[in-house]
């Protein structure tokens, strides 16, 4: 288990998307990792 803090906005954002709202922030989360990393190398 890990305890993160986000902003109140970004939190009601993905919220107001609905069940499944969780992991639809971990793909953004996700597909931000991937495309950073592709940046530094």
């Amino acid at each position: 288990m890990l305890s993160v803090r986000y902003s109140p906005e970004v939190v009601a954002y993905f919220k107001a998307t609905g069940e499944g709202w969780q992991a639809r922030m971990d793909d953004v989360l996700r597909d931000y990792v991937v495309r950073q990393s592709r940046q530094l190398y």
